[in-house]
Parts: C-alpha cells; structure tokens; sequence
C-alpha cells in the first residue's frame, strides 16, 4: 500500500493542470509545493495570454488554481522535496518534515529566473531583484534597468514603467524577443529606454 496513486512535485500551472485531470479520473494524489501554489505566476504583474481572462494579475490567477484544487479536495502538502527513491513499484518521496509513498510522480518543477554569471548575485535584495511585483515599491521614483528581452522582461519594464522615473531595458541583442503585443507596449512607452548589446562571435 502507498500514501497516494500520484504524487506532483510542484504546484504551478502545469502541476495544478495534471493534479485536476488525475483527480477527475479517480486517482488519489496529492501537490507537494515549497513555496506557494501558481509558481512563477505570483512574480507577474499582468497577464494577457490566459485563456478566459483578457487580462489578470499573477497573483490572482495564482489564487484561481489555489480555489479550485481546493473545491476538488485536491491534497496541497507545503514542504519541500529533498530526494526521490525509486523502488520499482513504489516511490519514496523524502520532505524535510515526512516521508510520502506513490505508485507514480510527476515533475512540475517549472522555471527559475535567469541570473547573470558575476559577483553581483551577492547583491540580491539589496539592489537587484527578480520579480518587480514583489519589490519594485522600493525603487519607486528611481532609474532602474532590468535585463533580458523576452516576455518577462518585458512585463516588470510595463509594470516598473508605472511607478518608476525611468526603465532601462538591456537586451543582449539586436532584437527584443516577447511577444508583438508587448514589443509595441515598450517602445511606446515614454519612459522606457533599450540598450542593444551586441555579442560578439
């Protein structure tokens, strides 16, 4: 006998999406998240890409899922995952504070932000961040810049644009890579500025 049929490592979309189809087909599963349900969406101040919503905040879609795992009674463990052992038949899942058994486990481990490959990651929380929704209130008023050029990147310049002085986007191209939609939000926004780095090859 085991604990559960399935066991998620992972409560963002992709997580919650395979916890709702396994418990509409009967099986007994259960979310382990060490942080809070809807992932990566927490960190985003607006999202325009969802199905259903034409626009919502991170946080509330993230709050959404949460809603809805617990309407279907889908078990939601905060604790986090310290090592796997497959026993064929049986997977022992190790958290810091118990130990769980599933016939079956699903890796919805999602994404981590970027960092740059210099000293400068020591400085994190005092002047470099990684999600302007949770920090950008210190900076209001003061010149930032963010670096990347894909949709997140773009997102925190929209969001950061709002509250700060000035945004300074430092691409490591010649061109932005998000979406249409948002490439035509920031280069028509005032007081957002693109450095282009050109790498050399």
């Amino acid at each position: 006998m085991t604990d559960y049929d399935v066991i998620i490592v992972g409560a963002g979309p992709a997580g919650i999406t395979a916890s709702i189809y396994l418990k509409r087909a009967g099986f007994n599963i259960a979310i382990v998240e060490k942080s809070a349900p809807g992932g990566q969406l927490n960190k985003s101040s607006t999202i325009e890409n969802y199905p259903g919503f034409d626009q919502i905040s991170g946080p509330d879609l993230a709050y959404k899922f949460y809603e809805q795992v617990n309407k279907v009674g889908i078990e939601l463990i905060s604790d986090e995952v310290t090592d796997i052992i497959d026993l064929e038949d049986i997977k022992k899942v190790l958290l810091k504070n118990k130990e769980l058994t599933c016939k079956k486990i699903i890796l919805a481990l999602g994404r981590t932000p970027k960092k740059l490959e210099n000293k400068g990651e020591d400085l994190e929380g005092k002047g470099i961040s990684f999600c302007s929704l949770c920090d950008g209130y210190l900076y209001k008023g003061e010149d930032v810049s963010i670096v990347g050029g894909g949709n997140s990147a773009l997102e925190e310049a929209l969001y950061l644009s709002g509250i700060c002085k000035s945004v300074t986007i430092i691409n490591r191209s010649e061109n932005l890579k998000g979406d249409s939609i948002l490439i035509d939000k920031v280069l028509n926004t005032e007081n957002i500025n693109i450095i282009y780095i050109i790498m050399a090859t």
